[in-house]
């Protein structure tokens, strides 16, 4: 079954309270509850303004049966979309957990967007292309031509592009989930964490590392896939070499090699990697636990290897990293 409902009955109310356990990330956020006929599902959608032209919208929604939602045509406008799934399945983009895609053009045409039944989380961020275009400055040129075009509102196509959400991306959005500062401070923090997410997400469109239209199609490898990294971060302590890995989700060695790099941009072991390095670092941001502590956590038997590898990574022991020495930005 599928709930179908129009922009105004998806709403049921427009505040500025609090949701669950999770306090709101800014007195300006704007928080709109799902309204569900039949009282199975729920959810809610905040709205959060950093500046004029910059904004983020969270979705987080229960889901006990497909939804779709009918959005009216608006005024149109040019704007860029940085929308990352960290949970469940946005059919109506094709978007699935730990993916992420960017879209700059034309908004306001209306249309739909459909969630699969389950748990949803979606983190977007909303920038208004002329504040975009300030940002890069000079540097637009170092963007693909198609985006050049775009966001010199010289194209009447959209530009999209679908990727992987990498370790230090989910890092991100985490801190800004999680903000502890208030006031000011928050702000400051929130847009550095938003601009952050941009960043990185840039040098993925400067890499070319997009989700192609072959591994798009065979979505089963995909699944696949996608199910050898769960095992993967669930099992930081002790991981299976990449033959058993490849045995637990029905692949070879080699397609498990190659799908991994073409899917994930790097190696298996690359990518346990970097989610061991983020892991460790809100670990030491977020918790009191030793350092020692922290290295069996992340998989590390020795804390001088731990250490060692998370200077290479972040140019700072975890100790001096712990301590104080850290930006405002890394925790």
């Amino acid at each position: 079954m599928t709930l179908i409902l129009s922009e105004t009955e998806f709403y049921e109310q427009l505040t500025q309270k609090k949701s669950g356990d999770r306090e709101d990330l800014h007195s300006e956020s704007i928080e709109m509850c799902l309204n569900d006929p039949k009282h199975i599902s729920k959810g809610y959608r905040r709205y959060t303004e950093l500046c004029p032209g910059l904004d983020f919208l969270i979705d987080e929604y229960t889901l006990h049966e497909d939804l779709l939602v009918k959005v009216p045509s608006s005024e149109p406008s040019y704007g860029v979309e940085f929308s990352f799934e960290i949970s469940g399945h946005n059919r109506s983009e094709g978007v699935q957990a730990g993916e992420n895609f960017v879209c700059a053009g034309l908004y306001g045409e209306g249309g739909e967007f459909k969630w699969q039944a389950g748990q949803i989380l979606k983190f977007d961020i909303h920038i208004d292309v002329l504040l975009f275009r300030v940002l890069l400055r000079d540097r637009l040129e170092q963007l693909p031509l198609n985006l050049q075009r775009v966001l010199q509102e010289q194209s009447d196509r959209d530009f999209f592009q679908l990727s992987v959400t990498t370790p230090a991306m989910q890092m991100a959005i985490h801190q800004i989930l999680h903000c502890p500062y208030q006031g000011l401070i928050r702000r400051i923090y929130l847009e550095s964490k938003v601009l952050e997410l941009i960043a990185l997400r840039l040098e993925q469109i400067n890499n070319n590392e997009p989700l192609n239209s072959t591994k798009l199609l065979d979505i089963k490898r995909r699944d696949r896939l996608y199910h050898a990294k769960e095992i993967l971060l669930k099992n930081l302590d002790n991981p299976p070499s990449v033959l058993d890995l490849a045995q637990q989700v029905g692949l070879n060695h080699h397609q498990l090699k190659q799908g991994f790099h073409d899917v994930f941009g790097t190696t298996v072991f690359g990518y346990l990697h970097d989610y061991r390095m983020e892991k460790a670092r809100q670990l030491l941001c977020e918790t009191n636990l030793r350092v020692t502590a922290i290295a069996c956590t992340v998989g590390y038997a020795n804390p001088g290897h731990f250490a060692a590898a998370f200077k290479r990574k972040f140019g700072i022991t975890p100790s001096t990293f712990r301590t104080g020495e850290k930006p405002i930005a890394g925790c």
